[in-house]
């Protein structure tokens, strides 16, 4: 009897824990159509709202330096690529840089001043048109008589630049149609301050009168000179009137010139980056102390090197 009561006792134990463990585990169903109302919107409820597309930004143009002088450069930006601009009735050529495309457009010595005007076309029929102001550049003469050590008269100075240029002409006359740099460009020298002779200056050699197409810095002998800006070396050659000189194309009809250096580290067809060494400050060709002589030409055109540096960004 005893063994009976005890048996009855651990049944009626197991049943209980049984059912309270059911209880805490077990989740009420869900039927299939009460499933899909938390999902569906009730009977008559408002639609929701699609979310709105982002509006696609209207063409813009801006002219970086709507006032420049002669032998500066002007820069213009597009945020996009415009079917057609024109300047004074001339296409002016557009390329991507960064994110958005730029126009550089040299206003060469000697153009005459006042005001043109800058019209672009966009693919949208978006149309925009606006008013450059071009004044004349300032420029001082100096005296600079012929180096003795070339032995040349100031008319040999001037024959023999008319055809080192000539050979320049032929080097920087192509503009590639790619843009060989992606971010600003710079200087090519640690130290930039020393400026001995601006863009524009005119000097009198003798009876000849010859106008200073580039910037001189005046440094060490032996000072490294980097390229201003990633490129290919169109040549690297010595010079009888520049001594040796390094021409650096950028792509887009934009050169940079390095001459009278000391020692050259570059050959032609090599490819730069923005800092690459080209060769180091000398003397060499016309020159009466070591400085770095610096051009840029774009599309053929003598444009101010400091200029241009600090309005493309």
């Amino acid at each position: 009897m005893r063994f009976l009561l005890i048996s009855l006792v651990f049944a009626i134990g197991a049943l209980f824990i049984f059912f309270a463990f059911s209880t805490e585990t077990e989740s009420p169903a869900v039927s299939p159509s009460e499933t899909a109302s938390l999902s569906m919107p009730a009977p008559g409820a408002p639609p929701e709202p699609e979310m709105e597309k982002p509006e696609t930004p209207a063409a813009e143009m801006n002219v970086i330096n709507p006032a420049v002088q002669t032998g500066e450069t002007l820069i213009v930006q597009f945020n996009k690529e415009p079917r057609s601009a024109i300047l004074n009735g001339k296409t002016i050529a557009v390329f991507p840089y960064q994110n958005d495309f730029r126009a550089i457009v040299p206003i060469p010595l000697g153009t005459k001043t006042g005001t043109s005007s800058i019209a672009a076309e966009f693919a949208n029929g978006g149309h925009f048109e606006k008013t450059i102001a071009v004044k004349s550049g300032k420029a001082k003469t100096i005296v600079l008589p012929p180096p003795p050590k070339l032995g040349m008269t100031d008319k040999q100075i001037v024959q023999n630049l008319a055809t080192v240029n000539q050979v320049v002409r032929k080097t920087v006359e192509e503009a590639a149609d790619i843009t060989r740099f992606n971010e600003p460009f710079g200087l090519p020298l640690y130290d930039n301050r020393k400026i001995s002779s601006a863009f524009g200056e005119v000097r009198q050699t003798g009876s000849e009168r010859i106008t200073h197409l580039g910037v001189d810095f005046d440094n060490p002998k032996g000072r490294m000179v980097a390229a201003i800006n990633a490129g290919l070396v169109k040549s690297a050659y010595l010079d009888p009137i520049y001594g040796n000189t390094v021409i650096v194309d950028h792509g887009r009809g934009v050169y940079s010139l390095y001459m009278h250096m000391n020692t050259m580290k570059v050959k032609d067809g090599d490819i730069v980056k923005k800092g690459t060494i080209l060769g180091t400050v000398g003397d060499t060709g016309l020159a009466s102390a070591p400085h770095l002589h610096l051009s840029i030409k774009i599309n053929g055109v003598s444009v101010d090197p400091i200029q241009f540096v600090s309005a493309f960004r």
